[in-house]
């Protein structure tokens, strides 16, 4: 990928947002999931098909899945027309991201809970059928299972945050 895609303000880490960088990064390892699983060649009909190009563009195909050239909306509907719907689903996933976590350690830990849940299941489904579609998914959930737990640690960290021991969890 190339280096300056590291896009985002400190007032928006700070806030819980991800970096930018990070969803470039992971919409370029699904994207060339989806190249794989389809196959180069048949992807780059694909591709011709749906932009009406006179041949296909195998060398511009092999720039995108590089990181020198980026990849267009038109190759997303392409590759995902064999019914893979890995990149619209990973885009309709970033709606959740888009508040960052409030709330008490309660809610931390439900989420850091769920996250790290859907990342173990993504990593046993990846180590099942090694396909690289399935390694993208799991490079994302792995990165959001990451996020919930440092939200955990900000929690944990935080005194402010610190909940009344409820009886019977922890209270003496």
């Amino acid at each position: 990928m190339p280096q300056n895609m590291n896009i985002g303000t400190e007032a928006d880490k700070a806030k819980g947002f991800p970096a930018v960088s990070d969803h470039l990064k992971t919409l370029h390892e699904i994207m060339c999931g989806l190249v794989a699983a389809r196959g180069q060649t048949s992807a780059a009909y694909a591709i011709q098909a749906l932009t009406g190009s006179a041949n296909p563009d195998h060398a511009g195909l092999s720039l995108k899945m590089s990181g020198q050239r980026q990849w267009a909306l038109a190759d997303l509907v392409a590759l995902e027309s064999s019914g893979n719907f890995a990149a619209t689903g990973y885009l309709a996933d970033r709606r959740a991201e888009a508040a960052p976590a409030t709330g008490d350690i309660f809610d931390a830990l439900s989420t850091a809970s769920v996250e790290g849940g859907e990342a173990i299941g993504a990593a046993a489904r990846f180590a099942h059928t090694l396909n690289e579609g399935d390694r993208a998914k799991t490079l994302k959930e792995a990165r959001e299972a990451r996020d919930a737990f440092d939200r955990l640690i900000d929690h944990l960290g935080a005194p402010a945050s610190m909940p009344t021991p409820i009886k019977g969890r922890g209270a003496s």
